[in-house]
């Protein structure tokens, strides 16, 4: 029987776009003790191009993720850690608690517009003054968000006081703060932030009226943002709480922390990342616009490809086959539709006697190039059955990746190793197939333990004011 009173636990949340996550580090024994999810179906019918959630789902998510949770291991929680959706942005006003009642009333906060928001068009977001980042603008940054509600909707703007991501707000009424606190990881990857200062263009958005004092005050990424308030569902008050991280650093920080290692993630987006020290040559990255370096921990930078096509791909192809079928009038439930797919691809090895289709997935776009979007070529009466099709899509997926972040890349920066993770590289052994296609000169392993809400779980436990990330992480994959 595990011995609670010895155990220093500390919680992980991920407030992802469709579920909330939820993982339990346990320090003495360097394990995860648990993990806990819940569907948000917090998805709401919006105007064409917009990409909205209703955030009382997600915290509901929240709390039913707590509750799975034995009322011992509550009890002795150390500190909390919120990580997430990065790019999106809510707005709210005074009088929230912590808990789910408050949002069901819709009168405190807005929708969460996410980052698959699309109503910024290339032509609003040519006209945005330039930003001082090394991030670019796009459809679905919080910035360029308020940009569009401060031209399209003053009005509705006015009647909040504060912005953020939804772990701010969630860290905002966790720690019953007067002000909602951003770390740079997530102020980055809002738009209009220079990492080199740490500060936001503050000259540049007054000049094009821009709604400054919406924006959240900075703290450093890994830094707390205060304490817990009061008791919630059992956990003590006074617990520290970290500031909101960003969901794709902590799920590189679970994967790897060697500079020679590139982590590969596929769940519902995809991406490819490795690690650059801040006073590294960052030239031979200027000109790849599909590569963004972002703030990391400590003294590191994340140079990263990320993808809006992975998953999400394969789950529009799932239910493209169901409305045809349904059509058809054959009604098919959606996992049994991936089911069977999961045995094609298990059991499909090709057919070298035929071209197979070539497929480029990019169905979302790409925030380096939005105006690009998906073709299918090469269809032949020899390769349109569903084995070819779908086993296309897939390959398709690596080598668009590839032509974002090319091998020959990251063996300049010194990178031999790919480490490959999520659900779908794990499930799908034609996406595991074409990593090693497309990266041929690397060396490629799988791993299970790229997970965000356990990245921010380790992040938090190396938080508890002496020990270095380093250490717990090293901890961790030697455990």
């Amino acid at each position: 029987m595990t011995s609670y009173a010895s155990s220093d636990i500390y919680v992980g949340l991920d407030l992802g776009t469709t579920s909330v996550k939820l993982c339990l580090y346990n320090k003495n024994t360097k394990a995860v003790i648990r993990n806990t999810s819940s569907v948000t179906l917090a998805d709401v019918i919006s105007d064409v191009n917009c990409n909205e959630q209703d955030p009382y789902f997600i915290f509901k998510a929240i709390e039913k993720c707590v509750l799975d949770i034995p009322t011992e291991e509550r009890e002795r929680v150390k500190c909390i850690g919120v990580t997430g959706q990065m790019h999106g942005i809510l707005l709210w006003r005074n009088g929230l608690t912590q808990y789910s009642d408050d949002f069901r009333s819709r009168k405190l906060t807005s929708n969460l517009y996410t980052w698959q928001d699309l109503r910024c068009s290339d032509d609003f977001l040519s006209s945005l003054p330039e930003p001082d980042s090394l991030v670019p603008v796009s459809s679905g940054y919080g910035c360029a968000t308020l940009f569009w509600l401060a031209r399209n909707d003053p009005e509705f703007l006015k009647g909040f006081c504060f912005s953020g991501s939804i772990m701010d707000c969630l860290v905002f009424v966790f720690c019953g703060l007067e002000r909602p606190v951003m770390s740079e990881q997530i102020c980055s990857s809002w738009g209009y932030y220079n990492t080199k200062q740490h500060s936001w263009n503050i000259e540049i958005l007054e000049k094009a009226d821009f709604p400054v004092p919406l924006l959240p005050s900075v703290v450093p990424s890994g830094g707390t943002a205060g304490t817990l308030a009061r008791e919630w569902f059992g956990i003590p008050a006074g617990v520290p709480v970290l500031a909101g991280l960003g969901d794709l650093q902590c799920a590189m920080f679970s994967a790897i922390q060697e500079s020679h290692e590139a982590a590969l993630n596929m769940s519902t987006s995809f991406q490819l990342g490795f690690l650059v020290s801040n006073d590294a040559t960052l030239s031979k990255l200027d000109n790849c616009k599909a590569i963004q370096v972002l703030p990391y921990f400590e003294e590191k930078s994340l140079a990263v490809a990320a993808s809006l096509n992975g998953g999400n791909v394969l789950r529009s192809f799932v239910l493209m086959l169901k409305s045809w079928m349904t059509s058809l009038g054959i009604e098919l439930e959606e996992g049994d539709i991936w089911d069977k797919l999961s045995q094609l691809v298990h059991g499909y090895h090709g057919d070298d006697n035929r071209q197979p289709p070539q497929i480029i997935p990019t169905i979302y776009g790409e925030r380096h190039a939005p105006e690009v979007f998906g073709s299918v070529f090469g269809l032949r009466e020899s390769n349109t059955d569903l084995h070819s099709v779908y086993a296309a899509l897939c390959r398709g997926l690596l080598v668009n990746m590839s032509s974002m972040l090319p091998q020959d890349l990251l063996q300049y920066y010194g990178v031999t190793h790919i480490v490959a993770t999520g659900s779908v590289v794990s499930r799908n052994p034609v996406i595991a197939s074409a990593i090693r296609e497309n990266y041929d000169g690397m060396k490629v392993v799988t791993s299970d333990k790229c997970d965000s809400a356990l990245g921010v779980a380790l992040v938090a436990a190396q938080t508890d004011f002496e020990n270095r990330a380093q250490i717990v992480f090293e901890e961790f994959r030697s455990a």
